[in-house]
């Protein structure tokens, strides 16, 4: 699994699980000892096509330099 570019997280949409779902997606990743950053887009997607791409925007998290960041997934 990939922090640069990991995979994104998808719902169905309530009463059309069949055909449309939801993604997040969080790409363009970094990080280092003083920071994190990345990037965030929602996709709404109908199994023949993607309907819309929102880019809600990119994050930067300072980190205290003694801290240890572990990334944890639950699924």
């Amino acid at each position: 699994l990939s922090l640069t570019n990991p995979p994104p997280i998808c719902v169905d949409v309530p009463y059309l699980e069949k055909i449309a779902k939801v993604c997040i997606y969080l790409y363009d990743i970094s990080y280092n000892k003083k920071h994190l950053d990345g990037c965030v887009k929602i996709t709404g997607k109908l199994t023949i096509a993607r309907v819309f791409e929102f880019r809600i925007g990119c994050f930067d998290i300072p980190l205290l330099a003694d801290q240890d960041v572990r990334v944890i997934l639950v699924q």
